[in-house]
């Protein structure tokens, strides 16, 4: 904890005065805001319910604006509360004064992907915005201290705290962003502990580096490197000198691994063309616990080109690239190769017409390694995996009419085809060639169209879809029109709507009917003092009709929602 407030200090810059040359043009003290209360209610017959019958929430916002420092208030409550240890709660206090904005009480922030991305965390932080620099740190707690309790479903859960900073320069079309991450569990958090639990307090130092570059007018190139110090136990001690390694950054032992992060994109631009390499490896045991989930163990490399037309009226766009998983072969885990291809064109052929085809390719092999077992051979392993997987893709929008009376024709047309394959594969194996004749790949085939007529003039909808769906032998038929009516007083205040669905389901097996209609309603009144503020009202209600085998089935809901804001 100590090591973690000495980094924040250190790299924390001085602030600088209020500005308040303009004291006198500006109100000093403005209050505004907003509360929300909504309630939901549903219920059903013949269908099990799977929803809380009867549900409600009040939340609301306090903007405290002194000068140009703005003090943002948020608050809940609900029905659903009672989960929680406390049913309201203040979350976050974030204010902001023109290149000043703080984080403080249960928030988030964002500095990467490979440090904390958005965790929630109760804490504070603060984000500092110049012409050509910006500053950002944090420091906080991301996990409670939790006893295991069985009757409870829970497990232990050492106390988590962690800390950021993060400094970026700006020099024209240059930036070089520096960023410094800790986190560690306090081991002494829990006072009940199991023998020979799996759950160890970790120790986690990254330090991470981003530079984009803008090389003349054609090149650009961005590099991306972050090492992450982890320690999977702190308790273990090193057996030469009976101590561990303690020093300012990171807490290490015979836990503690070293895993590199690596990406690097060289964009080419040309006049209708850009050609993108990229390069991306993550070692095996890469992870940060600033962020819940880390997808790690991979090397990917990719080229993609970009294409433009007939004055942007017909673009391109391919990629291809390799995926490798198991990079290190340190553990029983399949070695995975991995490749992909895609291939993306649309036109437009006239004014309002929209043609698009593309094509993905995703193919892919799996070798078991167990370096643990020196009787392992290849020739007797059966958890190979061979898998391929491509669809297609056409789509055609074509839209015509007046602004009054506008009508549109969509079609899409989607093919799949998946093929899997489990046995004894050989090493060498081509992506590109058919395993055996006996494996028969998995095609869908699914058509829609859509048809569309809107009249602004009299506030009407019509809208008529057919989708057609094929997966081997079965054949599943939706046919439906649907039907809208809205309408608005002269001064906006008032507004109705009213949409009917009826689909047709059909298919070998089951045939159903489902009716559905909505009912919504909109009012918002206008006080002659602008000052007292706005009032929000909304209604909608949805009743649905399900007629298939079984007895018909219906569901109601009513949503009301009232908000008030100043």
């Amino acid at each position: 904890m100590t090591r973690i407030l000495v980094i924040t200090v250190l790299y924390c810059p001085f602030l600088f005065g209020q500005n308040f040359n303009d004291l006198d043009k500006k109100k000093i003290v403005h209050v505004s805001g907003s509360i929300n209360t909504s309630a939901k209610f549903t219920t059903n017959i013949n269908e099990l319910n799977f929803q809380n019958p009867f549900t409600w929430c009040v939340s609301g916002q306090v903007n405290v604006s002194f000068l140009d420092l703005q003090l943002p208030f948020r608050f809940s409550y609900s029905n659903l509360g009672t989960q929680f240890t406390q049913p309201t709660s203040i979350s976050s206090f974030e204010p902001k004064y023109k290149w000043f904005q703080g984080y403080f009480g249960q928030t988030s922030m964002n500095f990467s992907k490979n440090t904390i991305s958005g965790t929630p965390f109760l804490g504070g932080g603060i984000e500092l915005t110049f012409k050509k620099v910006t500053f950002k740190c944090m420091a906080g707690r991301t996990n409670k201290a939790i006893e295991a309790n069985s009757s409870e479903g829970t497990t232990n859960q050492y106390k988590r705290i962690v800390a950021a900073v993060s400094t970026k320069f700006q020099i024209k079309k240059q930036s070089i962003e520096i960023l410094l991450f800790k986190g560690i569990d306090l081991k002494n958090s829990l006072v009940h502990l199991p023998l020979n639990s799996e759950i160890t307090p970790k120790d986690n130092f990254i330090p991470e580096a981003k530079m984009n570059f803008i090389i003349g007018k054609k090149i650009t190139l961005n590099l991306n490197y972050a090492l992450s110090i982890l320690t999977n136990n702190i308790n273990i001690i090193n057996i030469e000198d009976n101590v561990a390694t303690n020093n300012f950054l990171f807490y290490g032992n015979l836990s503690t691994s070293f895993n590199h992060f690596i990406q690097a994109d060289l964009n080419l631009s040309f006049k209708n063309t850009i050609l993108s390499l990229n390069y991306n490896r993550i070692d095996p045991n890469f992870i940060s616990l600033g962020n819940f989930y880390t997808n790690n163990d991979l090397e990917n490399i990719s080229i993609q080109a970009r294409l433009s037309l007939f004055k942007n009226k017909w673009k391109i766009d391919g990629k291809i690239g390799v995926q490798r998983n198991g990079i290190k072969k340190s553990s029983f885990k399949t070695s995975n190769l991995r490749l992909a291809l895609s291939f993306k064109s649309s036109v437009i052929p006239y004014k309002k017409g929209l043609l698009s085809i593309s094509y993905n390719n995703f193919t892919s092999s799996s070798i078991g390694k167990d370096p643990t077992n020196p009787d392992f051979n290849p020739q007797f392993d059966t958890l190979r995996i061979y898998s391929a997987n491509q669809n297609a893709t056409l789509t055609w929008n074509t839209r015509f009419g007046s602004k009054s009376k506008s009508q549109a024709i969509i079609w899409i047309s989607t093919f799949q085809e998946i093929t899997s394959f489990q046995g004894n594969l050989e090493n060498n194996i081509q992506l590109s060639k058919p395993i055996s004749s006996d494996v028969k790949p998995n095609k869908i085939l699914n058509n829609s169209i859509n048809y569309s007529l809107r009249s602004s003039e009299r506030n009407f909808g019509f809208q008529l879809g057919v989708n057609h769906l094929a997966q081997i032998e079965n054949q599943t038929h939706f046919i439906g029109p649907t039907l809208s009516f809205s309408k608005n007083t002269k001064n906006k205040q008032l507004s109705f709507n009213l949409a009917s669905t009826y689909n047709y389901n059909y298919s070998p097996l089951l045939n159903s009917h489902v009716l559905n209609q909505r009912l919504g309603l909109s009012y918002k009144p206008q006080f002659k003092n602008e000052k007292a503020g706005k009032i929000n009202l909304n209604l909608t209600a949805n009743w649905s009709l399900k007629i298939g085998a079984m007895v018909p089935r219906h569901r109601v809901s009513i949503f009301l929602r009232v908000g008030y804001s100043i």
